[in-house]
């Protein structure tokens, strides 16, 4: 097992990311948890107060991960989980896409739902 890596979330005024999707205060080092937004099935989303601004703001965890380890998105990009768990904001499970694929491939995979309901209704 790999030790976890820790780095300074640049637009933050003081929070660290790690690698496996936790975070902590810099100065205390005390954990800080993501908050889920219920019956949204999505990445959770994590408050801190802005390096640009100092106000509050909220992002989703696996753009945050992404961003601390990988720099800034682009706004035709998007962080998607590989392996299909959106609760699981480490680095090995984001995948960056550009937002146009992520949403054929959302509504492709929406459409085969739907057909498979329909059978089961069918049947």
């Amino acid at each position: 097992m790999t030790s976890e890596r820790w780095v300074f979330f640049e637009r933050s005024l003081d929070v660290e990311v790690s690698d496996q999707g936790h975070f902590r205060t810099y100065e205390t080092g005390r954990r800080r948890v993501a908050s889920h937004v219920a019956g949204y099935p999505h990445w959770d989303v994590f408050s801190y107060k802005s390096a640009v601004n100092g106000r509050r703001t909220s992002q989703y965890t696996g753009r945050i991960v992404w961003e601390a380890f990988n720099g800034l998105l682009d706004a035709s990009e998007i962080i998607v989980p590989r392996n299909g768990d959106w609760g699981d904001p480490s680095l090995d499970n984001l995948e960056l896409v550009p937002r146009a694929r992520s949403g054929r491939e959302y509504w492709e995979h929406r459409r085969q739902q739907w057909q498979d309901v329909a059978e089961l209704v069918d049947d």
